[in-house]
């Protein structure tokens, strides 16, 4: 399929910041995804490197989403 060939290709160090994105936006009830459940994700799969910069790339990934959700009209971020 022409537009998966074209789909950017996700460095493996941030694979796991991805697959906690995709996770936490699943489970987020409204609004950014907050420090608590970035911290919940952490504990829960044991995550042993940069804490800090981890919740700096999901909040960074969630600022993005939920711009692009505002600017297409989009009320609910997982509408």
């Amino acid at each position: 399929m022409p537009l998966l060939e074209q789909r950017p290709e996700l460095y493996d160090d941030l694979k796991d910041v991805w697959r906690a994105f995709i996770e936490l936006n699943e489970v987020r009830a409204f609004g950014p995804i907050a420090f608590t459940e970035i911290r919940a994700w952490l504990w829960l799969h044991r995550f042993v490197g940069d804490k800090e910069e981890f919740a700096y790339l999901i909040r960074a990934l969630d600022r993005a989403y939920m711009k692009w959700q505002r600017e297409h009209g989009k009320d609910e971020p997982n509408s």
